[in-house]
């Protein structure tokens, strides 16, 4: 097969679900993409740190370190890069200087594993001193120990939202912590699953191990009851990593067969083989976008895979970044998209010819919106700020119109009409502007919390919006003169998004960090008394009880009922018959 050079990267040899790959001089200990996928490191066995650039995969830096570094993280932001070392420190090292940072040192043996806090602000490290250890990004300081394994702890790592850290060990265990006080979560110990390494789903609800340090098995445990799960084996030889995709059910592992393999975590199917290395894979994991895979083996190969499932080429492209707004132009000949990673693309409706619009600023971590006819564009690329802009110029460099809100913007809709807009702030308000006066004229109050999302409803008479408080308001009004008409409690976490259904009248659905999703219907709107009633939930974990009318409930124990109505159900029917509490009598 002919060979030709890519930059660093090489076309030799390579499967059909192959992309060009890396040829190193050492053995291979640990690989990592960068959270944006700009970038790619590599750590060897000849102590070096490599950095690639993945639009080429080209060297930006190598870096010689004194001790050979067997486990390597990006930072959030992407800007820091953490290792564990056989020298039995962590250190911090920037990926733009070159430089070290911090050397953290506490461990009494080599580090096995790192991993940041989604926040950023905090390093955890395993090590074969059979201890965790969770460090302070800022100053490198040790902020707690973290001791009940009784062997080598191999991994952990965050929950998604940060509030528990999930540690895997030889001693059979599997541990949750609280990495804010450095506790162990009471009561919740996996015994006797002979883990040696843990992954965590991105939504949480998943733990995926390697049965043991010398078994093929991959075992599921669900993360919320600590059940056990499927078993995904394909009598593999020995596995040596595993990692779960940041979107979907997809599941990577490598074992010393040379193989890599991809499975469907939903329902344990082995999804494919990917063949190709010649010498023992060390390491593996997915790209942030969860399209690609990287895998580096023993003689210094890194090969870069294509996450190809057994899916039509339309539900593959359904992984790329999620749109969070479209519009037509008023005249229909081009539409706007806008994902959560910040694209914006103008798009021919006839051809479906596109081309990115170029931004000053990074709307992914911005509330965005298209007004209705695809005119404007409104977003918050400072925080106190909204700029309107023209998606039709050829940049947005310039804003039409900007006005300063004196607060931090956290979400954006228009009126149907595209004449007002309503934000939600993290100050717990709400503020409606019209578009031909100068600043937002109208303040709503009544959250307790930081307003995470507002929409307005297809009429234009209803606004919900969504908080930090747990809690969805309902408004009534029009033009400058709105109120709360309703509070929808429920939610055991902050309230993200909203939306209004487009075909069915007074209906809208809510979704939640709690991982539900809630369909409510308004009932009634007589004489200013709105009744809302929940249709149906997903994911819910929990279930707030307070205020909430239960009517017409069935399978329920007499047990679940009398729980229900002691912790605040209103209607006493909900128990059996000669069960209703006393008039005084405590409950």
């Amino acid at each position: 097969m002919r060979k030709v050079d890519f930059g660093d990267a090489q076309l030799d040899d390579i499967g059909f679900e192959e992309l060009p790959y890396l040829k190193e001089r050492s053995p291979v200990n640990a690989v990592a993409f960068s959270p944006n996928g700009r970038m790619f490191a590599v750590t060897l066995q000849d102590r070096s740190l490599i950095t690639y650039d993945t639009t080429t995969w080209t060297r930006v830096r190598q870096h010689k370190k004194q001790s050979e570094a067997v486990t390597i993280a990006f930072s959030p932001n992407n800007r820091h890069l953490a290792f564990g070392s056989k020298d039995w420190t962590c250190r911090l090292w920037d990926t733009v200087s070159g430089k070290d940072l911090l050397v953290m040192e506490g461990h009494t043996n080599l580090v096995n594993s790192v991993a940041f806090s989604p926040c950023g602000n905090q390093i955890a490290s395993t090590g074969q001193d059979s201890t965790i250890r969770l460090w302070s990004l800022e100053t490198g300081v040790c902020l707690f120990v973290l001791s009940g394994h009784e062997d080598i702890v191999l991994s952990a790592r965050y929950s998604g939202d940060g509030r528990r850290l999930v540690s895997g060990s030889l001693d059979g265990t599997i541990r949750v912590w609280d990495p804010e006080t450095g506790a162990p979560e009471a009561g919740w110990v996996i015994p006797h699953v002979s883990a040696s390494r843990v992954a965590l789903s991105a939504d949480g609800r998943l733990f995926a191990l390697m049965a043991g340090i010398t078994s093929s098995r991959i075992c599921l445990v669900y993360a919320i009851t600590g059940e056990k799960g499927l078993i995904l084996d394909d009598d593999a030889d020995e596995l040596t990593d595993i990692a779960f995709s940041p979107i979907g059910d997809f599941i990577v592992s490598s074992s010393q067969d040379n193989t890599v393999r991809l499975w469907n975590s939903s329902n344990g199917q082995l999804i494919s083989r990917l063949s190709g290395h010649s010498m023992r894979i060390n390491t593996c994991t997915f790209s942030p976008d969860g399209l690609q895979i990287a895998s580096g083996d023993h003689g210094g190969t890194i090969r870069i895979w294509e996450v190809i499932t057994n899916r039509s080429s339309s539900l593959i492209q359904q992984l790329a970044a999620e749109v969070r707004a479209v519009a037509y132009s008023h005249d229909g000949q081009f539409i706007i998209s806008h994902r959560i990673n910040g694209a914006i693309q103008r798009w021919d409706s006839s051809s479906g010819s596109s081309r990115s619009i170029p931004l000053p600023f990074a709307p992914d971590v911005c509330p965005s919106a298209i007004s209705p006819n695809g005119q404007w564009f409104a977003s918050g690329p400072v925080p106190s700020r909204v700029r309107l802009f023209d998606p039709r110029a050829k940049d947005l460099r310039q804003p039409l119109r900007e006005v300063c809100i004196l607060d931090t913007l956290l979400s954006i809709d228009y009126s149907p009409e595209g004449r007002r807009l309503v934000l939600g702030t993290g100050g717990s308000s709400i503020l409606l502007w019209d578009l031909h006066s100068d600043k937002p004229d109208v303040k709503l109050r009544g959250h307790t919390g930081a307003v995470k999302c507002v929409a307005y409803s297809p009429c234009g008479k209803w606004i919900l919006s969504g908080g930090r408080d747990k809690t969805a308001r309902l408004w009534s009004g029009e033009v400058d003169s709105w109120s709360c008409v309703a509070v929808v409690s429920g939610c055991s976490e902050a309230v993200t998004s909203v939306a209004w259904n487009p075909v069915v009248r007074l209906e809208f659905v809510t979704g939640s960090e709690d991982g539900s999703v809630r369909v409510w219907r308004i009932s009634s709107t007589e004489a200013g008394k709105v009744s809302i009633r929940m249709n149906w939930g997903s994911h819910i974990g929990q279930l707030c009880t307070t205020d909430l009318t239960f009517k017409g409930a069935v399978g329920l124990s007499s047990l679940s009922q009398r729980l229900l109505v002691q912790r605040g159900a209103i209607g006493d029917s909900l128990l059996p018959e000669g069960d209703e509490p006393e008039e005084g009598k405590g409950e």
